[in-house]
């Protein structure tokens, strides 16, 4: 499939969960110029995920010299403690390579478009093996296992994405996280869970399509760049 850029998309996995989250967040982080103009520091774990996440492409790229990957590292604009962060991702993420027997994957930061959707989307990496396909997310952050059925919800809205958009029917679905590798997992596709998460992704769209936008309060609340924002709007006030 011709890869094709197209800007606007309504819909995202990452849109999702951030209105799965709060929907006062995802008002602000997409529905308004804020969201773009509060930016992350270079120093924040999403900063850093972002570096290892290009380092792993780096890796899946047959085109790239791998002795680059340390040079790539070393000029990134982070402290001492931000590198080590990353050489530790990325150690952990060749030895969770291992224990899958998986080598570099045959499709790397993969943008698919749904126009039916109105969808968007990178799909981490897909793997062959054994002449299956495993479709996985990379993950830089902490696993919370209270957060199980949330990640299984993100990687099947991913296998939908590899259905529709690439035309790839995957046989594993999983995620791995480089932070905590014992985490990691795989699990069998299961067509009525897809249809599960088809659904629920449907409807998340069409509250998102409205003009509610209440907010969710959590501990999360504390780490989210537009705290000083929030309290000052009233949901009567967050309406188009």
């Amino acid at each position: 499939m011709a890869s094709k850029f197209i800007k606007g998309r309504k819909f995202s996995k990452s849109k999702i969960n951030d209105f799965k989250n709060c929907p006062r967040k995802y008002y602000f982080q997409n529905r308004t110029t804020l969201g773009r103009s509060i930016n992350e520091t270079t120093n924040t774990k999403a900063y850093l995920g972002n570096i290892v996440h290009k380092l792993i492409e780096l890796y899946n790229n047959p085109s790239v010299d791998k002795d680059c990957i340390d040079d790539h590292l070393l000029g990134m604009h982070t402290n001492d403690n931000g590198i080590e962060f990353c050489q530790k991702n990325i150690n952990t993420f060749f030895k969770i390579l291992k224990k899958y027997g998986l080598d570099t994957a045959v499709m790397y930061e993969q943008r698919v478009e749904d126009d039916e959707l109105d969808f968007s989307g990178y799909i981490d990496a897909i793997y062959e093996k054994d002449g299956e396909y495993w479709v996985i997310d990379y993950k830089t952050g902490k696993f919370y296992k209270n957060k199980m059925d949330d990640y299984i919800f993100e990687i099947y809205i991913y296998a939908i994405l590899s259905r529709r958009c690439l035309g790839i029917e995957p046989s594993k679905l999983g995620m791995f996280f480089t932070s905590h590798p014992r985490s990691s997992f795989i699990i069998d596709f299961d067509e009525a869970k897809y249809e599960e998460v088809y659904e629920q992704m449907l409807d998340y769209m069409t509250q998102m399509d409205g003009n509610e936008f209440p907010r969710q309060r959590s501990k999360l609340c504390g780490f989210c760049k537009f705290i000083n924002l929030c309290d000052a709007y009233t949901d009567e006030i967050i309406k188009d």
